[in-house]
């Protein structure tokens, strides 16, 4: 997810639409599309210990009910880097390894206190990803199966898939030898990824981040959990372009703004503050009662601020 510079809509996700194109979903006859959880949050491995909010994934309250951790990048050689994910552990002199083995131990502490949490390796971001180097279904298939093992390997609930090309916006966020900046690639072989990482994580979650694509989500919707939508610079007017977005993927959906990123001291890269979003979400009527929130995010927006957009919304739920 871009994690960074959008204010953030998830979509509620009730009924779906299905399509015949050229990269339509032929892996599985299961339908997976679900309607999406009350209150995502992103944690941020990269700025784990430099910030206001939860440093370590264990000690994130259990009202949070899917962690996407932030982020796993996609690199030359349809390989998976783990290591900006460890990046400010190992900046403080842990070793890789034991970086990774505390953020482990950190995912079981939460699973022992919120058994019913998702913790999801988020693949992608705003910056330092190779997607344009994956053309072809081969490649996709063979990426995908890094992205599963990855899963495996670290016990993450599934898969949060950010396409967002590559995007040089950061010095710290490393960018690949042979990845031009802005690369990209097709929604053809999104729609590959898409349809191998079903297979390849079986019933495990899968989710999708979007800006304004639509055609190859339309066309695998079935093998999505749920779909959000991203943007972080506005409110309602955003939504209101997302909404239109989202009619193409799916006419007869339901769906409701949800989720921000919040303007703090210590960076959280959104462009609302607390006041405006509990706003937001106090003044949005969701056409069919339902209504949920992705959260930009759990690492650098202080705790009492986390709490504070999180009573709203449960506020909100318990009204309709």
């Amino acid at each position: 997810m871009n994690g960074e510079r959008k204010v953030s809509f998830l979509i509620i996700i009730v009924t779906l639409l299905l399509s015949g194109s050229i990269f339509a979903a032929k892996t599985s006859t299961k339908i997976f599309t679900q309607q999406a959880p009350l209150f995502i949050g992103y944690w941020l491995g990269y700025a784990a210990s430099d910030a206001d909010g939860y440093n370590n994934i264990g000690d994130i309250p259990s009202y949070v009910d899917v962690v996407p951790v932030a982020f796993g990048l996609v690199r030359e050689k349809n390989e998976i880097n783990m290591n900006f994910i460890l990046s400010s552990l190992i900046k403080n002199g842990k070793s890789q390894k034991d970086a990774k083995d505390e953020i482990i131990v950190e995912m079981k502490k939460l699973k022992i206190k919120n058994p019913n949490v998702k913790i999801l390796v988020s693949v992608g971001g705003w910056a330092g990803n190779c997607w344009e180097l994956i053309t072809t279904q081969k490649e996709a298939a063979a990426l995908s199966k890094n992205i599963a093992a990855v899963v495996t390997e670290w016990g993450f609930d599934g898969v949060d898939l950010d396409f967002e090309g590559d995007r040089m916006l950061d010095p710290n966020w490393p960018l690949s030898k042979g990845c031009s900046s802005g690369g990209d690639t097709t929604d053809i072989v999104k729609g590959y990824i898409i349809q191998s990482l079903r297979s390849d994580l079986g019933d495990k979650v899968l989710s999708v981040v979007t800006t304004s694509d639509w055609g190859y989500i339309q066309d695998n919707f079935k093998l999505i959990n749920w779909v959000t939508t991203m943007d972080y610079n506005s409110g309602t007017t955003a939504y209101d372009n997302l909404s239109a977005t989202y009619s193409k993927i799916d006419p007869s959906a339901d769906f409701c703004p949800v989720g921000f990123g919040v303007n703090n001291n210590k960076g959280g890269y959104g462009y609302r503050t607390v006041a405006e979003i509990t706003t937001l979400i106090n003044t949005t009527t969701p056409s069919k009662g339902t209504f949920g929130l992705m959260f930009w995010n759990l690492s650098q927006v202080p705790k009492d601020n986390i709490k504070t957009i999180y009573t709203a919304v449960k506020s909100k739920i318990d009204k309709l």
